[in-house]
């Protein structure tokens, strides 16, 4: 009960009555508090196929964004985005985070230096592409388009 108070705003007790009382009026307002608790928990522990997770980190590698830039931006350390470049199932709020990122970031100019350099021979080594090699970066079956053909 405190974590749904406290994720809520709400005061305990209030809660407690409305459970007691069930068919006491419950504003929209406090409708819409309780509802999100659900959606913020089903967030943080449903999980979803992380392909499309993996394929933007290592596109925005490839296009020279450091695993240490993007974690700073999400406050997420350079580990951590390494492990969800090879990562099956990541959870829907990663997922997400993720995906806002790279929103923000695809056709954004990432910082040139010595460490872009890095990042894209990083993703070279890897056979990581650039995220627009993707018509859906989601699907699993896809296969990346517009890479050169091997001689």
């Amino acid at each position: 009960m405190r974590e749904i108070a406290d994720a809520t705003g709400m005061n305990k007790s209030s809660l407690q009555r409305m459970l007691r009382q069930p068919g006491r009026w419950v504003t929209a307002e406090t409708t819409q508090r309780i509802l999100g608790v659900h959606s913020l928990q089903k967030r943080t522990t449903a999980f979803v196929d992380a392909t499309g997770t993996r394929r933007r980190i290592q596109g925005l590698a490839a296009q020279g964004w450091t695993l240490t830039a993007l974690g700073q931006r999400i406050g997420k350390d350079a580990q951590q985005m390494w492990s969800w470049t090879h990562a099956n199932l990541v959870t829907v709020a990663i997922h997400e985070l993720i995906k806002e990122l790279y929103d923000e970031l695809e056709v954004a100019p990432p910082p040139e230096g010595p460490y872009a350099v890095r990042a894209r021979r990083m993703a070279v080594k890897h056979g990581w592409v650039p995220g627009l090699c993707w018509d859906d970066i989601d699907d699993p079956r896809e296969r990346p388009k517009g890479l050169p053909k091997a001689a």
